[in-house]
Parts: C-alpha cells; structure tokens; sequence
C-alpha cells in the first residue's frame, strides 16, 4: 500500500509533525493547507512525500522548494 506523509518541521533540526493518508489528494489538500496556514519563516519546511510498501520514502513537493525541485 502507497503512504502519502506531509511533514511539517518549525525550525531546521527542530521535531516534526506528520501527518499521513492513503490518498494522494487527500495528503496534497493538507498540504496546501499547511503552506496557507504558516507565515515563511528561517527554518521552516513542510514536505510532501510518498513511500510504497517496500520502497523508500520520495519527496514530491516541499515548501519553500528546494534547489532539487
């Protein structure tokens, strides 16, 4: 089974909150709704991410975006 993980971390090394579903649209509106609901700030990210059963976990969107994206 496919995990969907949004990943919210305050301050660079800081804890993270995660949130995790198994639909895709579901993880994205959390998603969007974590960038709308946070000012920009040193040290935040919020990270979307997916992992299939055996696979590693794959980083499909973050905010701010990284150089990779």
């Amino acid at each position: 089974m496919t995990r969907y993980r949004v990943r919210v971390q305050f301050e660079t090394d800081g804890p993270q909150i995660v949130g995790e579903w198994e639909r895709r649209p579901t993880a994205e509106r959390a998603f969007r709704k974590w960038i709308g609901s946070r000012p920009a700030r040193p040290g935040l990210l919020i990270r979307l991410t997916q992992q299939d059963e055996e696979g590693p976990e794959v980083e499909l969107d973050s905010w701010p975006p990284t150089e990779e994206q």
